[in-house]
C-alpha cells in the first residue's frame, strides 16, 4: 500500500512543515495591514420614475378623514349607581331590622338552648 501512496513523511517532516506555517501565519501578524479601501458604493439605478409618482417633500398631505377616537371615560359627576341604591336601601334595611331582628334573634336563642338541653 505504501507504494500506491508514495513515500510517507517522517515525524521530522510533519514537525518541519508545522513550524514553516506557524512561521508563516505569525509574520503578517507583526506588520501592521494597510488599511482597507472603503467598500465602492452601489450605483444608482439609472431608471428614473415618472413624474406623477413621485411625492415631493415639500407638499403637505391633506389631513386624514376624522375618525372617531375612542373617548376617554368622563369623570363621575354624581354618586354611581350603587352608592344611590345603597342610599335608598339603608333605611329600608334599618327599619326592616329594627322590626323582625329582635324576633329573629330570640327564636334562634330559644333553639339552641332547646338544642343543648337535648329537648329537641
Amino acid at each position: 500500500m505504501t507504494g500506491q501512496r508514495g513515500r510517507e513523511p517522517s515525524m521530522e517532516d510533519i514537525l518541519a512543515s508545522i513550524r514553516t506555517i506557524i512561521n508563516q501565519t505569525e509574520q503578517p501578524a507583526l506588520q501592521p495591514e494597510p488599511p482597507a479601501p472603503e467598500p465602492a458604493r452601489p450605483a444608482a439605478p439609472s431608471f428614473a420614475p415618472p413624474a406623477e409618482d413621485v411625492l415631493e417633500l415639500t407638499e403637505t398631505a391633506p389631513p386624514p378623514a376624522a375618525a372617531p377616537a375612542p373617548a376617554a371615560p368622563a369623570a363621575p359627576r354624581g354618586p354611581t349607581l350603587e352608592e344611590t341604591v345603597r342610599q335608598m336601601l339603608e333605611p329600608m334595611l334599618k327599619q326592616w331590622l329594627d322590626a323582625n331582628l329582635p324576633a329573629i334573634v330570640e327564636d334562634v336563642a330559644i333553639r339552641e338552648v332547646r338544642r343543648l338541653s337535648g329537648r329537641e
